[in-house]
């Protein structure tokens, strides 16, 4: 740091005190020119170098915003493509549990049950609460089979289906099912 204060010049005035400082330099022969010279260099290369820092940091800073609320927005479309995912999924939920209100008669809850293990296997179980008789008050829907019951086989009491509709056509919805859930447990008749 120089102990000389400029503080009280104007800026003209600075800039013609460079001038004349920078010609006495070269009057005084080529060592003390060079030696201006070098010393104004120096200093316009720490101020570059300063301004560029400067410019470093602003443009980092902005970086970590922009990162900051691209993060946020980021985040929010998660939440709302998470949020529509659950809507669709209820959405078909409710729709096997319309459908499997009109496939089977009864005035009571429904509890279906998509089962499946690590082996491969999947079935759907249906309950029918408050029916006496175990065997007219549940289905069982064999999607990969098993040792007695063979892939994409179906059982279940003709007392309950509802009027009109067939063991096919509960068994095609049962496969669609699931083809569809890995694990699902829904009450129907809600």
């Amino acid at each position: 740091m120089s102990a000389l204060d400029f503080s009280s010049l104007t800026d003209d005035q600075l800039v013609e005190l460079i001038r004349e400082a920078c010609r006495a330099a070269v009057a005084r022969g080529n060592g003390c020119a060079r030696a201006a010279e070098s010393a104004y260099l120096s200093e316009a290369e720490r101020i570059r170098i300063e301004r560029e820092a400067a410019e470093r940091e602003l443009a980092a800073r902005k970086a970590e915003e922009a990162d900051r609320i691209a993060r946020q927005a980021a985040e929010a479309v998660k939440f709302d493509l998470a949020t529509e995912e659950q809507k669709r999924k209820w959405e078909e939920k409710k729709k096997i549990s319309d459908r499997m209100n009109e496939l089977v008669q009864s005035d009571y809850t429904l509890d279906l049950h998509v089962w499946s293990n690590d082996r491969g296997e999947k079935r759907i179980y249906v309950s029918v609460s408050g029916r006496k008789r175990w065997n007219d008050n549940k289905i069982e829907y064999y999607h990969t089979g098993n040792d007695k019951n063979p892939p994409k086989s179906v059982k279940v009491s003709s007392k309950l289906l509802a009027e009109g509709h067939t063991r096919e056509e509960l068994l095609d919805f049962l496969g669609s099912v699931a083809e569809r859930w890995i694990n699902l447990r829904l009450t129907c008749n809600l």
